[in-house]
């Protein structure tokens, strides 16, 4: 009895992390483009549209075009949904261009899932979002060398005395959740995916690289999402009740003892963490300012006095403008879903809390796939994010839409050669 080859392995001096002809030539190229094309998005302006949003506008309209009319998956729906509230929004009169350029960004989660589900393969969108996620990490190595200097502050380690490692990134939030994204995916691969011992060992020196630079960017919404994301990942999934309890004590273990360290050997990283000397020139804001807030917004939609506001929301001025009044800060929630409710009210508030429920439920559907535990790591990273930040970042949005569909893509293609195999014998 024979079995067929499967055209999805024919070649193995072609797999995952294996050189070929011309390779650092040819990735060297690719960290260029890539350091270029993060350093243009970077580039702010201070007067109407910045470089960094022009540039993706033609690029989210020709994906429009691309999967226009070939949305299928009720999640993508939802997320539509969702971005065409920021059009429909109260707002949309005095501050068009603003409402147009978040429906544009929130757009491109959806486009990018609807895009790469029909157009591109499984091994291609493994081995983009490795040299995507090879490439975050690496735009910081001239910055911390000192051959480049950063354009940008971050408020929150400034003022306990230190300064934040922000790389080619616009601010030390991107640059966080950017890190603490593709760190997450590339722990993954070198556990799971990579098979050569040098794409591991050099892999392995990329995390560890992009771990000190996510520390270094003092931002704890980016340690959070890499955390609960890793945590699940290596300890909880895929295991039995024991064994994720015993997992799960283990896991608290070294946590703490990687946190006794950072803490032990780095002042600025404890009073981060403890919240000291955070807005001690206003002593209405205790540490980050977040309960604060929070409970701003929520005073803000349930004091709504019309059907209007309740349902379609009082937009994001209003809610800047009442941040501000309170606590002395343009600012939106800090908490994704406050500012969905807030802003586009109860109608906006409903689609964002479905997308997720139906991106759970697709999920599901892959459990047999060994991308599952990284898509359900992702989809608890994401969840914090929203919780303590919300907002949209194209490129995050570009790799979330990859670990999206990993796992659909990796039964897809079992079947497929399980099918071709039957069909030979």
């Amino acid at each position: 009895m024979m079995y067929k080859k499967s055209a999805l392995s024919s070649n193995k001096r072609e797999s995952l992390g294996v050189s070929r002809p011309f390779f650092f030539l040819r990735y060297f190229f690719y960290y260029l483009v890539g350091f270029s094309l993060f350093y243009i998005d970077g580039i702010e302006s201070n007067d109407g549209l910045s470089i960094g949003q022009l540039w993706k506008f033609p690029v989210l309209l020709w994906l429009t075009y691309k999967v226009m009319n070939r949305v299928r998956w009720n999640f993508v729906k939802m997320r539509l949904a969702f971005s065409l509230c920021q059009v429909f929004n109260i707002d949309i009169i005095n501050h068009f261009t603003s409402c147009i350029s978040l429906f544009m960004k929130s757009l491109s989660l959806p486009l990018c899932v609807t895009f790469f589900d029909i157009f591109v393969s499984k091994k291609k969108l493994i081995l983009f979002l490795r040299t995507f996620s090879q490439i975050v990490v690496i735009s910081f190595i001239p910055f911390w060398l000192g051959i480049l200097e950063e354009r940008h502050t971050f408020v929150g380690a400034t003022v306990i005395g230190t300064k934040s490692i922000i790389g080619v990134f616009n601010n030390a939030h991107t640059a966080s959740i950017y890190l603490s994204s593709t760190l997450l995916f590339l722990v993954f691969y070198i556990r799971y995916i990579a098979k050569e011992k040098e794409d591991r060992i050099y892999n392995l020196i990329i995390i560890i690289l992009g771990c000190y630079f996510l520390i270094h960017t003092y931002v704890r919404t980016g340690y959070l999402m890499f955390v609960l994301g890793l945590f699940y990942m290596l300890f909880i999934a895929k295991r039995t009740v024991v064994s994720k309890i015993v997992h799960f004590v283990w896991g608290v273990i070294f946590v703490s003892i990687i946190g006794v360290v950072l803490l032990s050997e780095n002042q600025s990283m404890e009073d981060r963490l403890m919240e000291r000397n955070i807005y001690k020139e206003d002593e209405g804001i205790s540490g980050s300012g977040r309960l604060a807030f929070w409970n701003t917004s929520i005073k803000m939609w349930m004091e709504s006095d019309n059907v209007m506001n309740i349902l379609s929301g009082h937009g994001m001025t209003a809610l800047k403008q009442r941040q501000y009044k309170e606590n002395g800060l343009h600012i939106f929630s800090h908490n994704g879903f406050l500012d969905a409710l807030v802003v586009n009210g109860l109608v906006g508030f409903v689609f964002l809390i479905s997308y997720y429920i139906l991106l759970f439920r697709f999920l599901s559907r892959y459990k047999t796939s060994k991308f599952y535990r990284l898509a359900c790591a992702w989809l608890l990273s994401d969840i914090s994010f929203q919780m303590v930040q919300g907002g949209y970042f194209v490129f995050y949005d570009v790799v979330s839409a990859i670990i999206i569909l990993l796992p659909k893509k990796d039964l897809a293609e079992t079947l497929c050669y399980k099918q071709d195999t039957v069909n030979y014998i």
